[in-house]
């Protein structure tokens, strides 16, 4: 039987949902990164995913991005590419709202189910699945999604069909195929470069990063309105 979700959990997920968009990030210039994820929170994300670089710096730009999220209403942080629980461990201390790991740890899981904290895991096979459910987790992030993401996804919801499904893009996806994804039983869609392309960060063209982010946001939401409102009348 599939244990309620905690409390802490459900108004980061209703804002998966609602977004239909999970925008992760990192970059090595400290002000690129606090601009784009306001660029990300004006285009309508309420939650943003920091990616965690084994360096120095990573727990001090958080730091930041926490205080910058701070003026800004109803934003919620969450870290991403976390290997061990001492990791997860520093980012929960700090105030991230999830964390999202690469594979399947389970003094991370623990630790993260002792914080009440949001843990979603990322898996490519479905043993992956089996061992996150096993864990506790009710929420992963399929990892690498490629052609065949669409039929594991199928599998994942026909095998555990109380998991919620969240699939990972790293620098492509076409937003024609976003309805199969949301059509597939995606929450939402984790994107990397897909929304913050590398080129226009280089040269920091924030009006093109804003249009870019603005436009998939608007695309996700209307198609996955589309596909609720298909799958309601069947």
């Amino acid at each position: 039987m599939t244990k309620p979700l905690p409390d802490s959990h459900i108004p980061v997920l209703a804002m998966f949902k609602h977004q239909g968009v999970i925008p992760s990030f990192y970059h090595s210039d400290l002000h690129t990164l606090v601009h784009v994820m306001k660029i990300a929170y004006q285009c309508g994300a309420r939650t943003f995913e920091f990616v965690h670089h084994r360096d120095s710096r990573s727990r001090r730009f958080f730091d930041v991005l926490l205080q910058e999220a701070a003026a800004l209403p109803g934003m919620k942080l969450g870290v991403g590419a976390v290997l061990d629980p001492a990791t997860a461990q520093a980012y929960i201390k700090d105030g991230a709202a999830f964390i999202v790991s690469p594979f399947i740890h389970e003094q991370t899981s623990n630790y993260c189910h002792q914080k009440e904290v949001l843990w979603i895991p990322g898996c490519s096979h479905l043993q992956d699945v089996s061992s996150a459910v096993r864990m506790g987790a009710q929420v992963v992030t399929i990892l690498p999604v490629s052609g065949s993401g669409l039929s594991f996804m199928k599998q994942i919801s026909v095998a555990y069909p109380a998991v919620t499904l969240i699939p990972s893009f790293g620098n492509h996806i076409e937003e024609n195929t976003f309805h199969l994804w949301f059509d597939a039983g995606a929450l939402s869609i984790r994107l990397g470069d897909v929304l913050f392309a590398r080129e226009s960060v280089a040269i920091r063209d924030w009006t093109k990063i804003e249009q870019q982010v603005y436009q998939i946001f608007q695309t996700a939401k209307l198609i996955k309105k589309n596909v609720q409102q298909a799958q309601s009348i069947l």
